[in-house]
């Protein structure tokens, strides 16, 4: 296992484009509120719930860029793949050796590509505040409750495989 570790790093670029459409996603929803006028006519919706959905949309995509602003400004290395296992900054950040992790396997969310992965119940044990919320939250959209994932990085989902191929042991990357 030996070799040079892969590292992702945070592609401002592409981070800057990211930002743009979280904040036309909550204009978007302002929009739907009613905050620039008439609340927009839907045949599936009544203007409550329009409202509502507008709400929920500059709550979600407000927040999405918040982290987009903060790792834009903190900059660096999104994640790093070497001979020791798994170091993650994506939203917390955090370390796990292979023999911690039980399960690794590239998915697909949407158009988005990533990594998901799994480790010890011992770990998540352990995870209290906002890393076991967004263990948890991970979970139940991903099936693991860890992700790689590979927008507002300068990662390939290629090359990232091939660092797993690399480093990790043989029995943790499942393939579909």
């Amino acid at each position: 296992m030996a070799g040079e570790a892969y590292v992702a790093n945070y592609s401002r670029g592409r981070l800057v484009l990211l930002g743009l459409a979280s904040l036309g996603f909550v204009i978007g929803g302002l929009w739907m509120a009613g905050l620039f006028g008439e609340v927009p006519a839907s045949r599936r919706l009544g203007p409550e719930m329009t409202q509502v959905v507008g709400w929920i949309a500059v709550l979600f995509f407000g927040l999405c860029g918040f982290v987009i602003v903060r790792q834009f400004m903190r900059g660096g290395v999104a994640f790093r793949i070497d001979a020791s296992g798994i170091e993650h900054a994506q939203a917390v950040r955090q370390t796990f050796t292979w023999d911690e992790i039980t399960r690794l396997q590239p998915v697909r969310m949407g158009n988005q590509p990533m990594v998901c992965y799994e480790v010890v119940q011992e770990r998540i044990d352990q995870m209290t505040g906002i890393r076991a919320k967004l263990a948890s939250a991970n979970r139940s959209m991903t099936g693991c409750s860890f992700a790689l994932a590979m927008s507002g990085t300068d990662a390939k989902m290629e090359e990232v495989v091939a660092a797993l191929e690399q480093f990790a042991p043989d029995h943790l990357l499942v393939r579909k």
